[in-house]
């Protein structure tokens, strides 16, 4: 490796890459700006968010973002940093300006970014004797960020065809299931059917493992809908419900960089951790 300069090596990096994770981090930053901050810490986050216009590893973004806190609109003053709120709120419009700079039409409302945020929250207490970190959320289950890169085509799809990504999972409305799974191509999975219980008993592996063995044909599919069942169905009971549905995502990410879906997956065979 040559670690010396070469030409064109001062152009940026490229959005699609840093973006997102720098979204989160900064969005994770407001959702933690105290309500009630000293006049240290608004002296502080204001110079944190000024001069990160002066820093962006993209001069178009740099320029952009210099441009739209000085707008009267999300202009980047102390009354930003009355307290979270508006730090938060400031942010969000400050992201939507980007997004609507970008041609990205669809937007969050504020009250859900601010519920997903939230769900990040920690108890920040000693896990280990030791050690001290912000690792054991407030409530639910533990949260981890999984940043996968992939190559995709000059239209932003991924080895000539479309990004499927599971849009959403709630509660459905046919009889006998209990969860419909949304997806970006309009597609939809229906899930959980009555008596699934039977064959995910920890103590029953006879039979979930039959059933295991029944729907691996699903993931030669190549059909991310069809592929869906395994993981939905596999740990189905309260306790692993996301944790199925956190494996399903992590294989859909995979079926976007690869084209294919992983054939080998943990938790298909006993384990139920």
């Amino acid at each position: 490796m040559d670690f010396k300069e070469k030409p064109g090596d001062d152009t940026g990096m490229q959005t699609r890459v840093w973006g997102p994770a720098g979204w989160l981090f900064l969005h994770s930053v407001a959702q933690n700006y105290p309500w009630k901050p000293t006049s240290e810490q608004i002296k502080n986050y204001l110079i944190f968010f000024k001069y990160l216009g002066n820093v962006l590893p993209c001069r178009y973004c740099r320029e952009s973002y210099q441009e739209f806190v000085s707008q009267k609109d999300t202009l980047l003053d102390e009354n930003v940093l009355k307290n979270r709120y508006t730090l938060v709120k400031w942010l969000y419009n400050i992201h939507n300006k980007v997004n609507n700079k970008l041609g990205i039409t669809c937007k969050d409302s504020l009250r859900n970014v601010w519920t997903k945020y939230e769900s990040f929250r920690s108890k920040c207490t000693k896990t280990q004797p030791k050690v001290k970190g912000c690792l054991d959320p407030m409530k639910g289950f533990r949260k981890k960020c999984v940043i996968d890169i992939i190559k995709v085509d000059k239209d932003g799809s991924s080895f000539g065809k479309k990004t499927i990504k599971l849009i959403s999972i709630k509660k459905s409305k046919t009889k006998g299931k209990k969860f419909t799974a949304t997806f970006n191509n309009g597609k939809t999975v229906q899930f959980g059917a009555s008596g699934m219980s039977d064959y995910t008993k920890h103590h029953d592996l006879i039979r979930r493992n039959r059933y295991i063995k029944r729907h691996l044909k699903d993931l030669s599919t190549n059909d991310p809908t069809r592929a869906g069942y395994l993981s939905m169905f596999i740990l189905w009971n309260k306790r692993s419900l996301k944790a199925s549905i956190t494996d399903y995502r992590k294989r859909l990410n995979k079926f976007n960089s690869t084209g294919k879906f992983p054939k080998t997956i943990s938790n298909y065979s006993g384990s139920s951790k």
